[in-house]
């Protein structure tokens, strides 16, 4: 008999669980930007679970190289300007610029980017003349802001341009959540200028805006993960049927109304057994990766145009208290962790671990 083995790698063996490299030449850290071009398409959900658990899953039907990767301070360029703060977290390099995905900094600053198709729109309000672009954003958050509100505070003065990571590169159209371990916001480039709302569910998905998304949690206001009372002869025939009108499917609407539901009912601060509630690092890790598989796409459950499979690549979670990053794949479920350590945090070069590899498979 054989069972998915399931473990957390602490850095030491993560560094040869994700077959780390620590090359300081940006030829060897550099993607092909054609491949840029099809983060137009992708889905994604992200949840803050509670103070110190932040997590997001992505979907798409191909890999462009993504990979975990950790920027000590000071070596990375945004502009003119290096980053005061070590960042960890998926993404590509172009040139010798990391564009993160998602991440994590020294300070416990998480941010997500998400798509948001049909809505962005860039190079626009007060700020124009001041901006980044859009596949740039994650880096300059936290590379140099250690919290929300320092985050709010440096997007009241900038904007979201119309260029892409390179002039070969066209913009791509995202919004983008951040977590702390006090508050969560969102933050959508609009025809208005760049809006940053705080975010009360703690949920973004995709398009549409996140207003559309909030109005729409009224749906949920008459379920329960508690049974109803039969209101006429016939039995209730199984548990859980509180929950009956809760949304299954796949798209943006459906995913978001799913993981607030599911993120409000369900405790991530424990294994939800009546254990320590501080304990969020084991118990609370396998739950937050329970809620993140109910939003998560299996492969050929969403077919792209071209009738390519849709799936979710990877799930991680960011813990915010003490920056670590834990990680599962589609072919890889064994659950993986790297620690933002203060050695990484002044280390001379940008260290990359692949992320992909086979699963684990163990006699029981």
């Amino acid at each position: 008999m054989v069972f998915f083995y399931r473990r957390f790698l602490p850095l030491d063996v993560c560094i040869y669980a994700f077959g780390a490299e620590n090359d300081a030449s940006s030829s060897n850290l550099a993607i092909p930007l054609s491949n840029l071009e099809r983060l137009v398409k992708i889905l994604c959900t992200a949840i803050r679970f509670n103070e110190r658990l932040f997590g997001r899953t992505f979907d798409y039907e191909r890999s462009y190289g993504e990979e975990l990767i950790v920027t000590p301070r000071g070596r990375m360029k945004i502009g003119e300007a290096e980053n005061r703060y070590a960042v960890m977290g998926i993404g590509v390099i172009v040139g010798e610029t990391p564009l993160y995905f998602d991440g994590v900094n020294e300070w416990g600053l998480c941010a997500a980017a998400l798509n948001f198709p049909q809505y962005a729109v860039y190079g626009v309000g007060k700020n124009a003349r001041a901006g980044v672009s859009s596949a740039h954003l994650i880096s300059l958050i936290l590379g140099f802001c250690r919290s929300c509100e320092e985050a709010r505070d440096m997007l009241s003065h900038i904007s979201v341009s119309a260029e892409g990571a390179d002039e070969k590169t066209p913009p791509t159209p995202l919004h983008w959540m951040l977590s702390d371990p006090r508050s969560s916001l969102v933050v959508e480039p609009l025809a208005s200028g760049l809006s940053v709302l705080d975010n009360p569910v703690g949920v973004l998905t995709n398009s549409p805006r996140f207003d559309y998304h909030l109005a729409r949690l009224a749906d949920l206001t008459a379920l329960s993960p508690r049974n109803p009372l039969a209101k006429n002869a016939a039995p209730l025939y199984s548990r859980g049927m509180g929950a009956i009108g809760l949304p299954g499917d796949f798209s943006s609407s459906s995913r978001f109304l799913r993981a607030a539901f599911l993120k409000e009912c369900c405790d991530c601060t424990s294994g939800g057994g009546g254990q320590n509630k501080a304990d969020c690092t084991s118990g609370g890790v396998g739950q937050a990766f329970d809620i993140l598989s109910s939003v998560a796409i299996p492969r050929g459950a969403v077919l792209s145009d071209g009738g390519e499979a849709v799936f979710t690549r990877y799930s991680a979670l960011m813990d915010m208290d003490s920056p670590t990053y834990y990680l599962t794949t589609a072919a890889c479920r064994t659950v993986r962790k790297a620690i933002l350590t203060d050695s990484l945090c002044e280390g001379q070069h940008i260290v990359k671990f692949p992320i992909y590899r086979e699963e684990i498979i163990a006699e029981i």
